[in-house]
């Protein structure tokens, strides 16, 4: 009987466990700005970045760059990942990330299914949803792919992931 419930347990995890390691996306995700004060951006092992809630690391790591923007009425933060080997990588990481947002956010992020090109940028990719709260308000997020085209050197792909509110 009680290898029935382990087993039980480890298939079927609780929803506060299923989804500790959403806890940053869902401080930007909340209605207000009450849990924004408990995010930071930190180091890992690597020297990447990665965003943490109450000190914890969780979905947004490995980042090789992430900036915040601030006031008393706009958020934002944006993470990007750069990848210098091709782009099969920056492909895997661009549908690693929308898994993951897809598993922590309440709406799943819409294909815009454009692309286009801006002197030696090119989004090959672009994903976006908006979350309502209540205040009327909304949350943008924002999953792009990038390529970037040089003269004398190879191409060398972005991916970014961007919240603002």
């Amino acid at each position: 009987m009680r290898a029935a419930a382990i087993a039980l347990a480890l298939a079927l995890p609780s929803s506060a466990y299923a989804r500790n390691d959403c806890a940053s996306i869902d401080a930007l995700l909340a209605p207000d700005n009450s849990k924004l004060r408990h995010l930071s951006v930190g180091f890992d092992r690597a020297g990447l970045l990665e965003l943490r809630y109450r000190g914890k690391a969780d979905r947004i790591a490995g980042a090789s760059d992430c900036e915040l923007n601030s006031s008393s009425i706009y958020f934002e933060i944006g993470c990007s990942w750069d990848f210098y080997t091709g782009e099969a990588a920056s492909r895997e990481k661009i549908e690693e990330l929308r898994l993951e947002m897809a598993r922590c956010m309440p709406v799943l992020l819409i294909d815009t299914g454009r692309e286009s090109s801006v002197d030696r940028l090119i989004i090959e990719h672009e994903y976006n949803a908006t979350i309502e709260t209540a205040e009327g308000g909304g949350v943008d997020v924002s999953l792009q792919l990038f390529q970037y085209t040089g003269d004398d050197s190879p191409s060398h792909f972005q991916v970014h992931l961007t919240f603002s509110r």
